[in-house]
């Protein structure tokens, strides 16, 4: 395993990946949801926009971990298979 700032440097892009993620999950449903809001306002109906826009905020947001998790695996996969390490 690494030792020092390389080390150092993989925790903190992996910190960073994580907290932007996490900020992610939360932020786009939010303003999805607020932007569904001010249309729910502005044609005076129920709060049907805001709620469906937020769940489409998040499945977004989900569908978008998922994607960039799969690719970090296949790119994840691939070192290894070049280094000549077989998966266990």
């Amino acid at each position: 395993m690494a030792e020092g700032p390389q080390r150092r440097g993989h925790v903190a892009r992996g910190l960073s990946d994580g907290f932007s993620q996490a900020l992610e999950l939360v932020v786009v449903p939010v303003l999805f949801g607020l932007l569904g809001a001010l249309a729910d306002r502005w044609l005076g109906s129920g709060p049907v926009l805001m709620l469906t826009l937020a769940f489409v905020g998040f499945l977004g947001s989900c569908l978008a971990a998922y994607y960039r998790y799969d690719a970090r695996m296949r790119e994840h996969e691939a070192a290894r298979l070049q280094r000549g390490r077989p998966r266990p």
